[in-house]
């Protein structure tokens, strides 16, 4: 997914509809500031991260191209930030922390399952599930579909039931939880954009009505 070349991490997007979003969680240690130093107005703003994106629309020669920074607001330890700031931030990155580690949960299931441990697999799965109903965002859109899929992977995961639709359907999870990507063999797509959704259902209402 990423490639790094002279300590810039690069990465590759085939295509991404009108309305879409890609999210990316950066791990960084940030060094301990001295206890006995105060930060000065100028030390508060600090640019951990910065972002350049070049796409190329379709049918054209022409390539927008946009810059931008990750800025952060150190505050000092007998300082207060605002609550209900702080917890939306606490609650986009929880959940996007999530997205990722389910998308390894599941490559790791997927794993024991190729080698037939299947009962490895489940509990595996068991216990991530427990963590995220337990989570402190676990009414969130994206929790919610996390768990929905997960539930219907741990099902599949036996021999018969794997082998037949479960191996297809773990795959495109991965791949759809990992890169936020549409996924049509979800139980909870949360990352159709309105556009998406709204074919998705046309073509579902168009097989009903054949039916």
């Amino acid at each position: 997914m990423w490639k790094v070349v002279d300590g810039v991490y690069n990465t590759h997007i085939n295509q991404l509809s009108s309305g879409k979003s890609k999210n990316y969680v950066l791990e960084l240690v940030i060094p301990k500031c001295p206890t006995t130093t105060n930060l000065t107005d100028t030390q508060r703003e600090v640019v951990l991260a910065k972002a350049a994106v070049a796409i190329k629309i379709p049918n054209s020669d022409e390539v927008w191209k946009k810059e931008c920074e990750l800025k952060v607001n150190l505050i000092n330890e007998n300082e207060e930030f605002p609550e209900q700031q702080q917890q939306q931030a606490e609650k986009d990155l929880l959940s996007n922390y999530l997205r990722v580690r389910a998308a390894e949960i599941l490559k790791e299931a997927r794993s024991l399952a190729e080698r037939s441990d299947y009962e490895g697999g489940r509990k595996l799965l068991q216990n991530f599930q427990e963590e995220l109903s337990k989570s402190a965002v676990k009414d969130e859109l994206l929790v919610k579909g996390l768990l929905a899929d997960i539930a219907t992977v741990i099902k599949e995961m036996q021999p018969t039931v794997y082998e037949t639709v479960g191996k297809a359907r773990l795959y495109q999870q991965v791949e759809c939880h990992l890169k936020e990507e549409s996924n049509p063999m979800s139980n909870a797509d949360c990352y159709s954009n309105n556009i998406e959704k709204d074919l998705v259902q046309q073509a579902k209402s168009k097989k009903i009505t054949r039916y």
